[in-house]
């Protein structure tokens, strides 16, 4: 979504566990970073907002990770906020990239910060964010995969990665592999 200010965010979350509970904790998370983001709320803030939610959220333990890519739509300045989430991907021709993370979750400890990391991307680069389901499986392949359909458009480089991280899963829980993509269009 465009934040108002010249900005385009991407957004992953991810509920801890599986089943209802994990998606209602990653619905609730991505709405209301959503939300937080275009009333003015920086990235910080909003996510110290959203760890008290999941901590006051009800007596069980909840969590959920919070995965924000934002451009600066005019410089190409591209910041990548991630909270408990697996690495991004980043292709810039025929280098690839990653933003990592070693920060928890939301909703576990009272005191949650960012990994912060940040590249310029211009005409063509590739933004890949996962859940942690497509890197549980030998996350090597993607590299691989990446340079032979980085041409493609980016609805179908994440449906074949999804289709390549499905068939590597041994574990049963296809529901966990989430993926999104985005491709820098215009010159800054």
């Amino acid at each position: 979504f465009h934040d108002g200010k010249g900005g385009g965010v991407m957004g992953l979350s991810e509920g801890m566990g599986s089943g209802g509970r994990a998606a209602v904790d990653s619905s609730m998370v991505s709405g209301l970073l959503k939300r937080l983001i275009r009333a003015g709320f920086g990235f910080e803030c909003s996510l110290k907002l959203i760890n008290s939610a999941m901590m006051f959220k009800s007596s069980d333990e909840s969590a959920a990770t919070v995965d924000i890519t934002a451009f600066d739509l005019f410089s190409g300045n591209t910041v990548f906020y991630k909270a408990g989430t697996p690495q991004t991907v980043i292709v810039k021709g025929k280098k690839i990239g990653r933003a990592s993370c070693e920060s928890y979750p939301a909703g576990i400890l009272r005191d949650v910060k960012f990994d912060k990391s940040q590249t310029v991307c211009e005409k063509g680069d590739i933004i890949v964010m996962v859940s942690d389901g497509v890197t549980d499986a030998d996350g090597e392949w993607l590299d691989s995969l990446l340079q032979n359909i980085k041409s493609l458009p980016a609805q179908q480089i994440a449906e074949n990665i999804a289709q390549s991280a499905s068939r590597r899963r041994s574990d049963g829980h296809e529901d966990d592999i989430t993926v999104m993509v985005g491709i820098v269009q215009n010159d800054i």
